[in-house]
């Protein structure tokens, strides 16, 4: 079984029901600090071209001729380089740990029913929008999608929709209440 209760915890984003978690490192909030620092160094080099910018653009308005756009430097096209390969090791840690956790479950349980989250919401909401964009919860689905493929049941998670109305699934899959979801063992 599956049961997606990090909103609860805020710490696991999956967890089967025997127990076991599903617990990807947090790579944003790793990367947090180098992400803040190279970002800085970034913002520095900017400021420094645009002061040099207004500088010659005053000259040039006082010989009365048009300014020249001025060439970014080396050193910042490397500090622009060095901020998006921080920005793609998070998301190639995120993408590496979703593929992991997708296989695993899918070698393990022949059916699996995971339960439908408002990531939209999530993401609006000021409180959880870090952590939902850290563990990155739709990328988290579109794995099992893609490992699973029509053995992945999503079950919607909407307080109307009780086990009763959840006909449409095995007995094993009903949801025995809360926030479970269910999973059947292969063979």
């Amino acid at each position: 079984m599956i049961s997606s209760t990090w909103m609860h915890t805020k710490t696991v984003p999956v967890t089967f029901s025997d127990g076991r978690r599903l617990d990807p490192p947090r790579a944003l909030t790793e990367a947090l600090g180098t992400l803040r620092r190279e970002q800085k160094v970034l913002s520095r080099k900017f400021e420094a071209l645009k002061a040099q910018q207004a500088a010659k653009n005053r000259a040039a308005r006082a010989e009365g001729r048009v300014a020249e756009r001025l060439p970014l430097p080396n050193r910042l096209k490397k500090q622009i380089v060095r901020v998006g390969k921080v920005h793609t090791k998070v998301v190639n840690v995120r993408e590496h740990w979703h593929k992991l956790g997708a296989r695993r479950t899918e070698q393990r349980y022949a059916r699996v029913a995971c339960e439908e989250h408002g990531v939209a919401f999530m993401l609006r909401n000021r409180r959880l929008a870090r952590a939902a964009a850290d563990r990155a919860l739709s990328g988290q689905k579109q794995a099992l999608k893609s490992a699973l493929g029509p053995r992945l049941e999503m079950v919607p998670n909407r307080p109307q929709l009780t086990n009763q109305t959840q006909a449409h699934l095995p007995r094993q899959l009903n949801r025995p209440g809360g926030g479970k979801v269910g999973c059947c063992k292969p063979g």
